[in-house]
């Protein structure tokens, strides 16, 4: 009786391997192969075999994808230590085990692939960048992801000098962060395409984005000082000083230094300067 109840497990084990659920095919390989040997039936030699053959299988892929997470933990450290090179490396090796595997986690690739092109980002590498920010949103699945990846893509091409080309990117993250009521996706995207649109001197689109930034950011009701409220302010009094409507340059850069004052002001200190200079060219008009 002990024989079939092996054989079952042995039979259940194909089947995990079949759908490549290897953490079961071990569980149901083990016992089997357990039983198989202390048998020693001739009847079952075949059954063993395979067992010991699918267990071995399920063991080193397993094995593998233990070695891309830890890749990936050793990355992630030098991606904080701004070692980009370092990290850029890890990753390429932690994607290659997961791509090679029987059964890639395409979570896991979402994640190697969006660190791997912020890595190429600190590396100046926007070549490199824009292709790991392609298969990442080849493996994106929720708004969140879709969102945070056309913003990073934009991004990209506005520090590479390219804005006509980044506002794109820009548009389809805020159409998906605003559908999917994500508010800090949504503020951060209107921050880069006011730049863009300040920029290209397209004022009132700057205006707007501006405008849109500020209310998405009073949407979250008690707020702390957030910077990219004042940044916001601070881009509408800069289009308000080029149309030379001084007094509403006055009036939003004052309300740029009073909430950037407010976040934390020795790390805001060169837009608290661009601030104060807007203030007293406004001043100075009038």
């Amino acid at each position: 009786q002990a024989v079939h109840f092996a054989s079952a497990r042995f039979f259940l084990g194909e089947c995990d391997l079949q759908k490549k659920d290897y953490a079961a095919a071990i569980k149901h390989f083990t016992p089997a192969i357990a039983t198989f040997e202390i048998e020693l039936n001739p009847k079952y030699q075949a059954q063993l075999d395979n067992a010991r053959a699918g267990l071995k299988r399920a063991e080193l892929v397993l094995q593998s994808m233990s070695k891309a997470l830890s890749l990936r933990d050793t990355a992630m450290v030098l991606l904080n230590a701004q070692n980009y090179s370092g990290a850029a490396e890890k990753f390429r090796q932690a994607i290659s085990i997961v791509d090679e595997s029987d059964k890639p986690d395409n979570a896991l690739l979402l994640v190697l692939y969006k660190n791997l092109a912020l890595a190429y980002f600190g590396l100046g590498n926007h070549v490199e960048e824009e292709a790991a920010l392609n298969s990442a949103l080849s493996l994106a699945k929720s708004p969140k992801d879709f969102a945070t990846l056309y913003f990073r893509m934009g991004h990209l091409f506005l520090f590479d000098g390219k804005t006509d080309q980044s506002i794109p990117y820009y548009l389809k993250s805020l159409k998906l962060a605003n559908d999917a009521k994500l508010p800090v996706e949504a503020s951060e995207t209107y921050n880069d395409l006011s730049y863009a649109y300040f920029s290209l001197n397209k004022l009132d689109d700057c205006e707007r984005a501006c405008t849109a930034q500020i209310a998405v950011i009073h949407s979250l009701g008690d707020h702390l000082p957030y910077q990219f409220e004042g940044i916001a302010y601070m881009r509408r009094a800069e289009c308000a000083l080029k149309r030379k409507n001084y007094k509403q340059a006055l009036n939003d850069s004052l309300e740029a230094v009073k909430v950037l004052q407010a976040v934390q002001p020795g790390a805001q200190e060169p837009y608290l300067k661009q601030c104060k200079d807007i203030v007293a060219r406004a001043k100075k008009a009038l």
